[in-house]
């Protein structure tokens, strides 16, 4: 665990089982290919009340729709409460995660698979 209270993941030794997006009860983990780009929302708070937002996760979309109003790509949808990122669209340019104040978009090849 990290200080901001979520899990972070020893690449090293991690074989891509999957096991832990079947066991985390918060669906935290999602299983994405080492050859996937793209961006991913390290969010899984669904709460649309700001200030609990704020009270329960340090990191956690406050549905501002910045990434969606700024993606060139138009891939990121705000439809169940969590960005939704197409990654079939997604050109990993960044600007997702240069624009959300909450700092909850990630790009899989730069910050996730090192």
């Amino acid at each position: 665990m990290t200080d901001n209270r979520l899990p972070k993941i020893d690449y090293s030794k991690c074989t891509g089982c999957g096991l832990c997006s079947g066991e985390c009860p918060m669906g935290l983990f999602k299983t994405v290919e080492r050859k996937q780009k793209g961006a991913m929302v390290l969010c899984s708070n669904v709460n649309p009340v700001r200030p609990s937002i704020a009270k329960t996760c340090k990191i956690a979309c406050f549905k501002c729709g910045l990434c969606v109003k700024n993606c060139p790509e138009h891939c990121i949808s705000l439809d169940t409460l969590i960005p939704v990122v197409d990654l079939s669209k997604c050109t990993s340019c960044g600007t997702c995660a240069e624009k959300c104040p909450c700092k909850v978009f990630k790009i899989i090849e730069r910050d996730i698979i090192v």
